[in-house]
């Protein structure tokens, strides 16, 4: 069954291609998705893709990964620039972000109005333009605060203790509400901690890469946060997949988890990293920059049932094969 059998005017026919406008297209998670939608479609069904990028910087980054596709930027358009950008569009996924957890506590009015205002803005100019289906991509690792019950569950209260999260949930409820307003659909997506970059970094998030790249140097692992500190850790791959399926599977409105609802804890994974590339994994524990949970595992009940998919890579196997990709 596809979307169009919902009633919803404006949804591609099941034979015909669908219309995808991703943001966030230069960075980790919405590159990834768009290049499985430029390379392979949607579960067979073809796609096109319109990556959408926030600075000229941005859109250079996706002309020189993706050559010959189309790259749309957002900076500097008025309401109606933006609304034009989504003619056509059938549905928009909202994989932009500009912050991560520690830059948000630094400035949480930037945040505020880079981010949620940036979505709000988003959200508007797309179902005025006709999308049918708006997904978000928020944080399973943020939203729900402290948990009262392991693995967390969509009905668990959202309590975020951090302005990342406190973004998040805002930008949620206010894609929830637009899209009710408009009688389009909406998905939100809450992956846990996603890791499976191409690249090593020194950034303020990703640990699995950040530790990798530590250890090729033959650093200290850097703990920023309690080292008994537990994270459910998804590749990104796992988290591509279900976004493809939220794509076009038959869903009015929805909240999904997108965890393997295992938790690995940061000795754990340390051990792992050692274990998969051969170097000696020193921790060395620092000050925490900002409010961190002391476990954080999700449920994937919901979206096995509402999107047919789950998580298939298993963490080893995942830390393994990122270690090769990253050409170590």
């Amino acid at each position: 069954m596809d979307s169009a059998a919902l009633g919803l005017p404006g949804m591609a026919p099941p034979d015909s291609a669908l219309t995808v406008a991703v943001t966030g297209a230069s960075g980790f998670i919405g590159g990834a998705l768009v290049a499985r939608l430029w390379a392979q479609g949607a579960d067979g069904r073809p796609v096109r893709v319109r990556p959408m990028a926030s600075s000229p910087e941005s859109v250079a980054r996706v002309k020189s990964r993706f050559a010959g596709l189309p790259v749309t930027m957002l900076q500097g358009l008025d309401a109606e620039g933006l609304r034009s950008l989504f003619e056509g569009v059938h549905v928009f996924v909202h994989a932009g972000w500009s912050s991560v957890p520690s830059t948000a506590e630094r400035d949480p009015l930037g945040d505020l109005r880079t981010n949620v205002e940036g979505s709000l803005r988003l959200f508007q100019a797309a179902l005025l333009a006709g999308v049918r289906r708006i997904v978000f991509l928020s944080s399973g690792g943020t939203v729900y605060g402290e948990p009262r019950w392991s693995p967390i569950t969509e009905d668990h209260p959202t309590e975020p203790v951090g302005v990342y999260g406190a973004s998040k949930l805002c930008a949620e409820r206010y894609l929830v509400a637009l899209a009710r307003t408009h009688g389009a659909e909406s998905v939100v997506l809450r992956p846990a901690n996603v890791y499976g970059r191409s690249m090593a970094h020194d950034k303020p998030q990703g640990v699995v890469e950040n530790w990798m790249a530590r250890l090729r140097q033959g650093a200290d692992l850097e703990c920023w946060n309690d080292p008994r500190m537990v994270r459910d850790y998804i590749h990104v791959d796992d988290l591509v997949d279900a976004l493809v399926a939220a794509l076009h599977r038959p869903v009015k409105e929805t909240v999904l988890n997108v965890g393997t609802g295992h938790g690995t804890d940061l000795r754990q994974l340390a051990g792992l990293l050692e274990r998969i590339t051969g170097h000696t994994a020193r921790l060395r524990t620092m000050d925490t920059v900002y409010p961190a949970l002391s476990i954080n595992v999700l449920d994937n009940a919901k979206l096995r049932q509402v999107l047919g998919t789950a998580p298939q890579i298993a963490l080893e196997e995942g830390l393994a094969r990122t270690w090769a990709t990253l050409g170590a």
